[in-house]
């Protein structure tokens, strides 16, 4: 069907009832067709309205394909954040420095000065020196300590502290009847007791310090000279105390690092 025939029809109907009337056929034609494009506009309208609220609600549920969009609207992808961990190297160990003579005998100062004036140092039987010698990376003293009414022996070796070295009973197992810590909570000393039939008693102290010395001793109540004599001991325990052992094994003049 044409544009005309839509219009006759159109006329028809609204005319229908309608007493007859003198009309202009060509302005009733123009006002006609102007009307039918104006109603297949609107038609056509509503469709596409229609169809543009599909198309934004299928956008909005689904949301843009990046890979739908040019090369120059591709959004950028996020940096990827690579967390490279921090490499600390460790700090170079410099060897312990070798033991000298002269450290050696600043030591036996040390220890001479501790010791109740009552205390003397004597060598060993076989032995010309009851101080400190400097020998394979430790410094060690072996000797008789002599006393107005009492002798014994004192065992010293001082030496760099390992890594793995610290202060408590463990080190001395169960090879001892006892062991306690006594000093301070911050530099404690481990302090083993140690008995024998023959009534020799033994105090063994051990301690890691926080200076990087360690320091291992042993003092008895029995002398190197008694025993080698086959004398028991002349007193029950040895000439110091366990707290006074303990004081010596942190020496200042003890250290291994100057």
């Amino acid at each position: 069907m044409n544009d005309d025939s839509d219009i006759k029809e159109l006329l028809g109907r609204a005319l229908e009832d309608e007493p007859p009337m003198r009309i202009d056929r060509g302005e009733v034609f123009r006002q006609g067709r102007k009307r039918l494009r104006r109603r297949r506009m609107l038609e056509a309208g509503g469709v596409v309205a229609g169809v543009m609220v599909i198309a934004v609600g299928a956008i909005t549920l689904t949301g843009p394909r990046h890979d739908d969009l040019p090369a120059a609207d591709q959004p950028e992808p996020a940096p990827t954040l690579l967390v490279t961990p921090e490499t600390t190297a460790l700090p170079s160990v410099a060897p312990p420095p070798v033991p000298t003579e002269q450290q050696a005998l600043d030591m036996t100062v040390a220890l001479t000065e501790f010791l109740p004036e009552e205390m003397a140092l004597e060598p060993m039987p076989g032995s010309d020196d009851a101080g400190f010698r400097a020998t394979d990376g430790v410094y060690q003293l072996a000797a008789d300590v002599v006393g107005p009414e009492a002798e014994g022996s004192l065992h010293i070796a001082v030496a760099p502290a390992k890594i793995d070295d610290q202060t408590d009973c463990v080190v001395f197992a169960e090879d001892y009847q006892e062991c306690q810590l006594v000093g301070t909570e911050t530099e404690p000393v481990a302090v083993a007791t140690e008995e024998f039939d023959n009534g020799e008693q033994r105090y063994v102290v051990f301690v890691a310090r926080s200076d990087g010395t360690t320091v291992n001793a042993v003092i008895t109540n029995l002398s190197e000279r008694q025993r080698v004599a086959g004398e028991w001991p002349s007193m029950e325990a040895p000439m110091l105390s366990q707290t006074a052992f303990a004081q010596l094994a942190m020496l200042s003049g003890l250290t291994y690092y100057y």
